[in-house]
């Protein structure tokens, strides 16, 4: 799999990106990959919240794998 990038999905009257999305060059089978996103919360409170991961392949707007943080 070649060109997927990560998106994040999350409430953003708490939390903020402070970089762009991650693109992933390669995927290889049965290999781990680490990816960095920086988030801010912006929440006065402190409060949290769910935050979606999604991997998307470059040709479809189906995620290959998604994951709740």
């Amino acid at each position: 799999m070649t060109n997927s990038f990560v998106q994040l999905s999350f409430n953003e009257n708490i939390y903020k990106r402070r970089d762009r999305n991650p693109m992933l060059p390669v995927m290889l089978p049965m290999m781990t990959y680490k990816v960095d996103c920086l988030v801010e919360c912006i929440d006065a409170t402190g409060a949290n919240d769910i935050i979606k991961v999604i991997v998307l392949g470059k040709d479809s707007t189906l995620p290959l794998i998604s994951a709740n943080l």
